[in-house]
């Protein structure tokens, strides 16, 4: 038996044909009754196949095949190499992805969000603050630490890593529980653990005698020279505007205190007092 539908009883039964050729086989069918005796011997030919255990074949035949080959074909031809896609993200949008959004942090970015939350920046003075203008200089240590504060407000200021983003205690506690619980959903237990290792030794004495770094903040490797309740491991750092926290993995105790002041709140009297506070001295 050998029609113009004979060699498509297959593509028909593995449901290969486009609409209008299977109606036209399904008619042919009904008037052949040779091509219907041989997509019913297909259909059996496919049902004892599905019921064929499987078996590994009896021996390998390559060990024969390959003396055969000739040396040039015994050449591999290799893949192409894969080609690399580059995607660019700004600092923002990275920051976002991969830190605030996963954590819920919808007041942090780089630039106020809601303005109008935005409180007003202050420099220490005698006898009491004054508030900042664009290019205050405060003294710290030998130098001055030179700020603008309405780069919060400009969309166009450039994304500072170092000293560039706005945001509130709620949403930096977040951030730094995830890190003292290990890192998830936005770091790997063992990045966590780099991180929070010092990195350099305690002789450069980040946050005073004892305080190495690690990758982000200082480390404490030893408590005894500073004479600071903080276990050893604590991890610590500020922030120029006013900002100061600590990580005392030790205790499960995650400390952060957001003030507008500059640098009386971080590393004045006021962030010691807090620390000392929280262990209760």
């Amino acid at each position: 038996m050998t029609d113009q539908w004979t060699d498509r009883l297959s593509e028909y039964l593995d449901g290969e044909l486009e609409p209008a050729d299977r109606v036209e086989l399904e008619r042919h069918l009904a008037s052949c009754a040779a091509c219907a005796a041989t997509l019913d011997e297909l259909r059996d030919v496919v049902s004892r196949a599905a019921r064929l255990p499987a078996r590994p074949p009896a021996s390998d035949l390559w060990t024969g095949i390959e003396p055969r080959l000739d040396p040039v074909q015994r050449v591999v031809t290799p893949f192409p190499p894969r080609v690399t896609r580059r995607v660019s993200f700004t600092l923002p949008q990275l920051v976002a992805a991969r830190v605030t959004r996963p954590l819920g942090m919808a007041s942090t970015a780089f630039v106020a969000t809601d303005p109008a939350r935005l409180v007003t920046p202050y420099a220490d003075g005698s006898p009491a603050p004054v508030r900042m203008t664009d290019d205050t200089q405060v003294p710290f240590r030998a130098g001055v630490i030179r700020f603008s504060a309405n780069r919060a407000l400009n969309p166009n200021s450039f994304p500072s890593g170092g000293a560039g983003m706005v945001g509130t205690a709620d949403d930096f506690l977040v951030f730094l529980e995830a890190v003292r619980r290990g890192g998830a959903p936005i770091l790997a237990p063992a990045t966590v653990q780099e991180m929070t290792k010092d990195q350099v030794g305690p002789q450069a004495a980040t946050q005073g005698p004892g305080w190495g770094f690690g990758y982000g903040w200082a480390v404490l490797d030893d408590p005894g020279p500073t004479k600071t309740p903080q276990a050893r491991s604590t991890i610590q750092w500020g922030g120029a505007y006013g900002l100061s926290w600590f990580v005392d993995v030790e205790r499960s105790l995650t400390v952060v205190a957001f003030t507008n002041t500059a640098v009386e709140g971080v590393i004045g009297r006021f962030a010691i007092d807090v620390r000392n506070a929280s262990y209760g001295h």
